[in-house]
């Protein structure tokens, strides 16, 4: 994927900055080595389907190691405000609770 404002190159499945060009890097990329993600096939393209599966995942580990640092209280009262934001997202519903 290339960015349109600044024209950097990076990998859709890691997200890794790859400067110009991210051929060489994505071609052998596997996603990103986060566990309970699992890794995708190598090479250059994946169906959009299996992008947002992924992407859905990657965020679910995110949002799951963020929740983790918080108190319950509000750990709870994130999950509250964000509960309409995790529906129907590309790739289904974000479950992190």
């Amino acid at each position: 994927l290339t960015c349109g404002t600044c024209q950097c190159g990076f990998c859709a499945k890691c997200f890794h900055d790859c400067g110009a060009d991210a051929h060489e890097h994505c071609k052998s990329c596997q996603g990103p080595p986060l566990p309970q993600v699992p890794r995708v096939r190598t090479g250059f393209w994946l169906s959009q389907d299996e992008f947002h599966s992924l992407n859905l995942q990657v965020a679910a580990h995110r949002v799951r190691e963020y929740l983790n640092g918080l108190t319950p209280k509000l750990r709870q009262a994130v999950l509250d405000a964000c509960r309409v934001d995790f529906r129907d997202r590309p790739g289904g519903n974000l479950i992190v609770g």
